[in-house]
């Protein structure tokens, strides 16, 4: 039983270490500063996700005829 206790402590104070939460006000002041340099992040150029455009109901409609013909 001592094994199961001393494994049960060494785990309990890993997660303890693990959750101890970290210093994030740098990474607040770099997202402050971008944005403050008029960094507005990543642009979205289309309405759809990238490879669920309309080129991708191209690329299945010979298959799909395939499919229909069998």
């Amino acid at each position: 039983m001592a094994d199961v206790e001393r494994f049960e402590a060494e785990l309990r104070d890993a997660f303890q270490r693990a959750a101890t939460p970290g210093d994030s006000t740098g990474v607040a002041d770099a997202i402050r500063k971008r944005a403050a340099a008029g960094d507005g992040g990543v642009s979205v150029t289309g309405a759809a996700a990238p490879g669920w455009g309309g080129a991708v109901l191209w690329r299945w409609l010979p298959w799909l005829g395939l499919v229909i013909a069998a």
